[in-house]
């Protein structure tokens, strides 16, 4: 019974703050055109309120940068989009100027809210492929048997989808060793779920050591960025939520 309590607590918890944080400044028409901007340029790596204003004109919406920055600020104070640490030049504009502008991208978290406002709009919803933190968090909440079960079927429903995905894309003959080499997630939800552990503090960046040598010649042949050879390590707020999911 105190466990149905706490579970039934939490929902309420995250239903106010859905209202009362990620959906109240959506409220203003002139963020949702902006927030709806970033969403549908998600494939862009970052816009600028250079970019934001071109798209808003389009939109037939007319804002200086001073009322488009601070209608961002709102979007990040909600945590549905993030600041660049570096400014930079328009990413969607020919841009002459060495004026720079601060750079802009959505969050996992924008992406979520994002599929909530359209499954309301559509009635349909795109699956994640893996549970977002939030789910992380509720499962750590759960009892040791419904955890491990929890655990078990959201590996069990992955690999039974990828499996399928491999097979349907070939459309032929698929080997053993081939399906599990497409069990590697791709790069690119690989960034997504670095960049939600990096938001919620669960993990952090860590200097990795200077190669030389064979290795350094290797990883310049292979084309490896920086970016790519980045090293992570847990925080202890990542560490006290692995150890309850897992315990």
């Amino acid at each position: 019974m105190k466990y149905e309590d706490e579970n039934k607590k939490r929902k309420v918890e995250k239903l106010n703050e859905l209202f009362d944080v990620q959906l109240r400044p959506l409220k203003s028409k002139n963020v949702r055109a902006i927030f709806q901007i970033t969403v549908e340029m998600n494939n862009i790596p970052f816009l600028t309120t250079f970019d934001i204003q071109n798209e808003l004109k389009k939109m037939k919406i007319d804002l200086s940068k001073k009322e488009i920055n601070g209608w961002l600020k709102s979007l990040q104070e909600a945590g549905l989009i993030k600041k660049g640490v570096e400014r930079g030049k328009p990413s969607t504009t020919e841009y002459d100027d060495k004026y720079t502008f601060d750079k802009w991208s959505i969050t996992p978290k924008g992406e979520e809210i994002s599929d909530i406002v359209n499954y309301f709009i559509t009635g349909k919803i795109e699956p994640a492929i893996s549970p977002s933190i939030e789910t992380i968090e509720e499962i750590a909440g759960e009892n040791k048997v419904i955890k491990r079960q929890r655990r078990d079927n959201i590996e069990h429903i992955y690999i039974c989808l990828t499996t399928l995905k491999e097979l349907h894309k070939t459309d032929g003959l698929v080997s053993r060793d081939k399906i599990r080499y497409s069990l590697t997630p791709e790069e690119t939800a690989c960034n997504k779920a670095i960049s939600s552990f990096l938001d919620k503090g669960l993990i952090e960046a860590v200097e990795t050591p200077k190669t030389g040598g064979f290795r350094l010649w290797l990883s310049r042949m292979l084309g490896l960025s920086k970016e790519d050879n980045e090293s992570f390590r847990l925080t202890e707020k990542g560490r006290n939520l692995v150890d309850k999911v897992w315990s």
